[in-house]
């Protein structure tokens, strides 16, 4: 029997290629952070624009609207 085939050695592992690639990952994964950021704060505002709007459409009824307390009041 070939023990070679049953038993691989360990191949010389590539540290340059390793820690380009765990550099290109961290790049990545720097990117997406930022993408997630700027998308949640495009949300919020988004959030609280359509928010202050109908704050401001009730306001506008209220004033349209007599609220006077009226006569004996």
């Amino acid at each position: 029997m070939d023990n070679d085939v049953n038993d691989p050695k360990p191949t010389r592992p590539d540290f340059a290629g390793l820690i380009q690639s765990l550099l290109d990952l961290r790049n990545a994964l720097h990117g997406a952070a930022l993408a997630l950021s700027d998308y949640q704060c495009t949300r919020d505002s988004l959030v609280r624009r359509a928010a202050q709007q109908q704050m401001l459409q009730v306001i506008e009824r209220a004033k349209a609207r007599d609220y006077s307390p009226g006569e004996g009041h």
